[in-house]
């Protein structure tokens, strides 16, 4: 079996790790750019994004290097705690949340691989079929070549997803611009805190990634791109987009200099989950891109990779993509309605209520239900897909395999408790109006 990945990031390198081994597929790996990627930010890892990296044994590796997180912390901008939640309590202690450089867990999927990485390869034409697909490479059509199947595994930008996908639409644009950097910093005492502002959407992410570093992750509500000249002037729009946070976020920003690599961009989400085409398979973001809410794109890359590897261990390939898409379809659209729908509701909010009180309404939900994102995980950590996945042979399929694919996932219902914190509200602040008139 002729297999291409194209490309070489968290879900081309691991897919790529578990297939290297089997005698009857021969891989080819590409990347469009034309040398790996120096500097990066950080990223960090639910106890699922970990317990996959387990059973791609990479285990010791990430324990060796990650940071260990135990809590998490919602705040407003002055750093006044409005929730916070325990991440050793069950389900969430399944397994570790960590998180490190975004470079070191690349290096870690790097490192033992013995497939070479094609760099400065791009695919522009494909001739896909319910049989194979025909690649040119770079626009040269003495390089085209046949395969088994393709594995879009090239990112949120997916061209092959734009050209083979059904949901094959334009990016949806979630209106937050976004920055992400690390800095240097002692963390002793820091655990992962999300300082939230009352205007435009602003929330300023402090999370450890070593004993001496942080990772930064900024956000606010923006219509288009800020075009900046110069380093300094990214520096200086985003520090004073939060001049008004105080505590942590503010001695965090206040380190911003023309040294810190800035990963700027805008949350975007995929218009609808894609999972194959014919003979052209999606994972990661090309399938499932989504906001950064419940922090899922390495662990949905690696549960979507070693899913797709045990299907096509154990069947002929059009069997192992409706395996693959029926094994990870109601997990996937979870995720998606799941991580993108809290941003739509703060949306909302600001339109109903205004700034002032839709983060009055925010805030006071907060308090009821706790942080969001450790509600989504609780969710998701409810139940491991991969101890399922493990039970498969291609001679027979669990009962209960067929009955999780029918199995509809609960979803994080806020809208119903937004309207009643916000009537609670009313009530609450009417005596005090009534008083001053």
């Amino acid at each position: 079996m002729k297999v291409l990945i194209s490309g070489a990031g968290i879900a081309g390198l691991a897919l790529a790790r578990l297939l290297q081994d089997e005698p009857n597929i021969e891989i080819t790996l590409v990347e469009k750019r034309k040398q790996p990627s120096i500097k990066s930010a950080g990223i960090a890892l639910p106890a699922n994004a970990v317990t996959a990296l387990r059973t791609l044994g990479l285990g010791s590796q990430i324990d060796s290097i990650a940071h260990q997180v135990n809590q998490i912390r919602y705040t407003d901008a002055n750093e006044k705690v409005i929730a916070q939640a325990s991440l050793l309590e069950t389900p969430l202690n399944l397994d570790k949340f960590v998180a490190l450089d975004r470079q070191a867990l690349r290096n870690i999927l790097v490192e033992g691989m013995n497939i070479p990485i094609q760099y400065g390869t791009s695919i522009t034409h494909i001739e896909n079929t319910d049989n194979g697909a025909n690649v040119v490479f770079n626009q040269d059509n003495s390089t085209q070549q046949n395969f088994d199947l393709v594995i879009a595994a090239d990112g949120i930008n997916s061209e092959l997803r734009t050209k083979e996908a059904q949901h094959n639409g334009p990016l949806k644009d979630l209106g937050v611009l976004n920055w992400r950097f690390i800095l240097d910093t002692p963390t002793k005492h820091i655990q992962p805190t999300y300082q939230f502002g009352d205007t435009q959407g602003k929330l300023l992410m402090t999370y450890p990634i070593s004993d001496n570093q942080v990772y930064i992750y900024a956000h606010l509500k923006a219509p288009t791109i800020i075009p900046k000249n110069a380093k300094s002037d990214l520096i200086d729009f985003i520090q004073q987009s939060f001049s008004e946070f105080g505590g942590l976020g503010n001695e965090m920003l206040n380190k911003l200099d023309n040294q810190t690599h800035i990963v700027s961009g805008r949350l975007k989400s995929v218009p609808g989950a894609n999972f194959y085409a014919k003979r052209v398979v999606f994972v990661g973001d090309a399938s499932n891109a989504c906001s950064p809410m419940l922090q899922q794109g390495a662990a949905a890359a690696f549960e979507d990779v070693l899913t797709l590897a045990k299907m096509l261990k154990c069947y002929s390939i059009p069997r192992a993509l409706q395996e693959y898409q029926q094994f990870r379809q109601p997990r996937v659209e979870w995720l998606i309605k799941s991580s993108d729908g809290p941003f739509a509701l703060m949306a909302k909010l600001n339109r109903w209520l205004g700034s002032w009180w839709g983060a009055a309404v925010r805030n006071m939900l907060f308090r009821i239900k706790g942080p969001l994102n450790v509600a989504g995980w609780r969710t998701l950590l409810a139940s491991n897909p991969l101890t399922l996945l493990n039970s498969i042979t291609p001679k027979e399929i669990p009962p209960s395999y067929f009955e999780s694919k029918n199995s509809t996932v609960p979803t994080i219902s806020l809208e119903k408790d937004v309207l009643e914190q916000n009537e609670a509200l009313h009530h609450k602040q009417a005596p005090k109006r009534q008083a001053r008139m």
